[in-house]
């Protein structure tokens, strides 16, 4: 299994709080940044891990990280796919020069204890943080969904368990995401002179390494699959992946993200990225 999947640990809380585990990564992101860092105009959350319907966990963030009232706060509830929606959300809400927060992740183990070991053994415990900066450089994204095959990943709030058809969820990805790529009519590597990475949602070893072959893509030196340690972290797995190669990626660099999973949704997201601060942590809870 460790072999196929690729995930050789999880990352899991132990305490299982959302809230305590969002109020500590809040903190520790913080004391990372320094205040013009930190400042804002935006903050999308995208979970789908909630112990309270009120207030919602963007609004809890503004408070705990100490934002002017006027910052704008939406949550969204996502799955694998998150990012990309995230993205493109910013991307439509700012105008040159705003920056906006993007947190996403899931607290996976209350749902994933009592599923079937071959999810379980996925799906790890985390979030990741990052801050957007609009500019006048392109970006360009598609995001699709099909709420017909919903049912292939799912979870009601009275079971909190966590169900996925692996098999669909396979042939699913490896049909649609490289029909996606077709489809567009715009190239997923800009001819700017930058290098450029493609950062896929980390599922599975599997699944990435078939997809980025299918593809015929290219990193150079940078692995497809970087979360071996963390698990897939849902919608914060390409800002996890990001992460785990902080020291192998070029400051400017054109990135490609593409996502997919529960909704069913799929898309894509293209952009030109300036990395100024970069890095895994990991929070004792």
């Amino acid at each position: 299994m460790v072999e196929t999947t690729g995930f050789n640990s999880l990352t899991r809380v132990q305490n299982e709080s959302t809230d305590n585990f969002i109020k500590l990564s809040a903190e520790n992101f913080s004391d990372q940044c320094s205040g013009s860092d930190l400042a804002v105009d935006n903050i999308i959350v995208v979970t789908q891990s909630y112990e309270q319907r009120l207030p919602n966990i963007s609004s809890t963030l503004q408070g705990l990280l100490k934002l002017p009232t006027s910052t704008f706060c939406v949550d969204i509830v996502d799955g694998c796919n998150g990012f990309i929606r995230a993205l493109t959300i910013a991307n439509k809400i700012t105008e040159t020069g705003m920056r906006t927060l993007i947190v996403g992740g899931d607290i996976y183990s209350p749902m994933t204890r009592h599923a079937a070991l071959s999810t379980d053994i996925l799906f790890g415990d985390g979030y990741s943080f990052t801050i957007v900066e609009q500019d006048n450089e392109p970006f360009k994204s598609k995001v699709m969904t099909d709420g017909t095959r919903g049912h292939f990943i799912n979870a009601s709030y009275e079971e909190n368990v966590l169900n996925m058809n692996g098999v669909s969820v396979f042939l699913f990805t490896n049909s649609e995401i490289p029909k996606l790529v077709k489809s567009l009519d715009w190239e997923l590597d800009p001819s700017n002179g930058l290098p450029t990475y493609y950062a896929l949602h980390q599922a599975s070893k599997l699944i990435v390494n078939q997809l980025s072959n299918k593809l015929k893509l290219d990193n150079g030196e940078v692995p497809f699959f970087s979360c071996s340690e963390i698990g897939n972290l849902g919608p914060g797995s390409i800002g996890a992946w990001i992460s785990a190669n902080s020291s192998k990626l070029n400051t400017k660099a054109n990135l490609t993200c593409l996502g997919y999973g529960a909704g069913l949704s799929w898309g894509v997201a293209s952009l030109q990225i300036d990395l100024i601060q970069n890095g895994v942590q990991y929070i004792d809870a």
